[in-house]
């Protein structure tokens, strides 16, 4: 915008004038100083120009989907920034509205045309179940950028047809069969790395299983007694 000023200068003395520009927008900008004064009729000219720069935000995705995670396990993905605008970006913080969800790194400084990689890591912590997040770039190029975020914490449930298996009388040395079927209630895989007995007279088959979500194994439990008399074990699942 045109402005006017004017000031006296001494014989033999300096003015400075502070020009400042202040532009509204992108792109070169040229304008014009008009200096009148009293040595001539005829006004000197200044002709002045400067680019207007601004930093812009651009994210490789806008969505990030997880899916299925095991509960207190992590799954990373990951998010490009990239500075596509004509001055340094700075990004002041990183926020997630879910303490299960870790931005890294916390901030960062994007020269123009130029990218960061920020890992986003998902570690559901105790409880299964669809999570529905965001985490926020808070820069100087504007308003927050907001990054949604999707995930399923997921777990295994270990779940016995009983608590307690009477198998009854059995001659001496001559083995009895009984079982129990171990069912997985939870959303997960269920892992059984070992199974053991606290007494010898008992045995457990198989020794190991994977059991899908919503399905079920059935265990042989194998009963010898080297006595008589009433006998009392535990099987232990690991």
């Amino acid at each position: 915008p045109k402005r006017d000023w004017s000031s006296d200068v001494c014989s033999s003395d300096l003015k400075k004038i502070k020009i400042i520009f202040s532009p509204t927008s992108t792109g070169l900008k040229s304008g014009e100083i008009v200096i009148n004064h009293s040595i001539s009729s005829t006004p000197d000219t200044l002709l002045v120009d400067g680019t207007g720069v601004f930093p812009a935000i651009s994210p490789s995705k806008t969505q990030i989907d997880f899916g299925n995670v095991l509960v207190n396990s992590s799954k990373t993905d990951s998010v490009v920034i990239t500075n596509s605008g004509t001055d340094i970006l700075n990004i002041s913080q990183v926020n997630s509205s879910n303490e299960e969800i870790i931005v890294l790194p916390f901030d960062a400084t994007i020269a123009p045309n130029s990218s960061k990689t920020f890992k986003v890591i998902f570690n559901p912590l105790s409880s299964v179940g669809q999570r529905n997040d965001s985490v926020t770039f808070s820069s100087d190029a504007g308003a927050p950028l907001k990054i949604s975020i999707r995930g399923n914490g997921i777990a295994p449930f270990f779940s016995p047809s009983s608590s307690t298996i009477i198998i009854g009388n059995s001659i001496v040395g001559t083995p009895k069969l009984d079982s129990v079927v171990i069912r997985n209630i939870g959303s997960a895989q269920l892992s059984i790395f070992s199974t053991a007995s606290s007494n010898g007279q008992f045995s457990i088959s198989p020794l190991t299983a994977n059991i899908a979500a919503s399905e079920s194994t059935t265990f042989y439990i194998t009963f010898i007694p080297g006595s008589t008399g009433t006998k009392q074990s535990n099987i232990i699942f690991s």
